[in-house]
C-alpha cells in the first residue's frame, strides 16, 4: 500500500510538470524544489525524534544510489514536455528488463525461461511504444529508457548496499543530490545547449536560468511536497518487503499516470502505445517473478 500510494502521489504530480517547463529548466526546477523541501524534511524528522537517522550508515553507498536515481529521473523529467508523461513513464519502467540484463552481464546470474520471456516481451513492448519501423526515432523518446537502465542500477545498488539505511536517510539524501545536480546543471546550461540544444524537444533541459515569481514558487513548493511524500512512501515500501515482490507494485505508476493525464489534460494513448505499455508491464512482472523464483531456489 505504501508503494501504490506513493506512485499515486507521483503520478498525479508529474502531470503538472508542464507548468514548470513553461517557466524554467529541469535543472532550475529541481534545485529550487529541493532547496524548499529539504529544510521541511529535516524539521519534520527532528520533530519526530528521527533527526539522527538522517545520517546514512554507509554515506558513499547512499551517495552512489542517489546519483543513479537522480540521473534516471532527470532524463525522465526532461522528456515529459516532449513526449508526454505517459510515454516517458513507459520508458522509465523498462527498469525491470534492465535489472535482468545487468544481472546477467555484470553479475553472471543465470536466468530461467520466465526472465528470457520477459526480455523478449519487453523488447516487443519497447518497439511498439517507440513505434520503431513506422516513425523516426526521437532522442527525447529514448531518454526515459536510458533513465530506465540507470534506475535499474539504483534498484540493484539499493538491494546490495543500502538495506540497512532508514527511509528518511534515503529520501533526504536523494533530495540533497537533486539539489546539487540542479545547481550543477544550471551552471552547465550553456555547454548543454551547445551539446543537445539542437534536439527536438530538448528545451526543458537547456533553458537558461529564469526569474521566478510567487506563482512559480508556489507550483514548485506543491510539487516538492508531493515528491517528498512519494519518496518517503516508496522508501518505506522498498525496505518493508522482499525486493522483487515490492517492485511489482511499482507498475501501478503506469496506471496512475495515463489515468490522471486523461482526467486533467484529456490526453489519450493510441492502441499501439497502450499495447506496448501493457507488454512492458508484463515483461517486468515476468522478469521480477523469474528473479524471485531464482532467489528461492538459491536459498533452498
Amino acid at each position: 500500500m505504501a508503494i501504490v500510494t506513493g506512485m499515486l502521489v507521483l503520478g498525479f504530480s508529474d502531470n503538472f510538470i508542464y507548468l514548470v517547463a513553461e517557466r524554467m529548466s529541469v535543472w532550475q526546477y529541481h534545485a529550487v524544489r529541493a532547496a524548499l523541501v529539504l529544510p521541511v524534511m529535516a524539521a519534520v524528522m527532528a520533530v519526530l525524534g528521527m533527526g539522527r537517522s538522517l545520517w546514512p550508515k554507509r554515506p558513499a553507498a547512499v551517495l552512489m544510489r542517489s546519483v543513479f536515481s537522480i540521473s534516471a529521473l532527470l532524463l525522465y523529467f526532461s522528456a515529459i514536455p516532449a513526449v508526454s508523461v505517459s510515454l516517458a513513464a513507459a520508458g522509465l519502467f523498462t527498469s525491470p528488463i534492465f535489472v535482468t540484463l545487468i544481472s546477467i552481464l555484470a553479475f553472471g546470474e543465470r536466468i530461467g525461461p520466465r526472465r528470457i520471456a520477459g526480455l523478449v516481451v519487453g523488447f516487443a513492448g519497447v518497439c511498439l511504444v517507440l513505434q520503431i519501423g513506422t516513425e523516426p526515432l526521437r532522442a527525447m523518446a529514448i531518454a526515459p529508457m536510458i533513465g530506465g537502465a540507470l534506475y535499474a542500477l539504483n534498484i540493484i545498488w539499493t538491494r546490495r548496499y543500502c538495506q540497512q539505511e532508514t527511509a528518511g536517510a534515503l529520501a533526504f539524501w536523494n533530495m540533497s543530490v537533486f539539489c546539487a545536480a540542479g545547481l550543477a546543471g544550471m551552471l552547465a546550461t550553456p555547454w548543454l545547449a551547445g551539446l543537445v540544444g539542437h534536439l527536438d524537444g530538448a528545451d526543458f533541459a537547456v533553458m537558461p536560468v529564469q526569474a521566478m515569481d510567487l506563482e512559480a514558487l508556489a507550483i514548485i513548493a506543491c510539487l516538492g511536497v508531493a515528491a517528498g511524500l512519494g519518496m518517503v512512501l516508496l522508501a518505506i515500501g522498498y525496505r518493508g518487503a522482499e525486493s522483487t515482490y515490492a517492485a511489482l507494485f511499482d507498475f501501478s505508476f503506469l496506471f496512475w499516470v495515463p489515468l490522471f493525464a486523461w482526467f486533467i489534460h484529456g490526453e489519450t494513448l493510441t492502441w499501439t502505445v497502450t499495447i506496448g505499455m501493457i507488454l512492458i508491464v508484463l515483461a517486468g512482472i515476468l522478469a521480477l517473478s523469474g528473479a524471485r523464483r531464482a532467489g528461492d531456489a538459491a536459498s533452498a
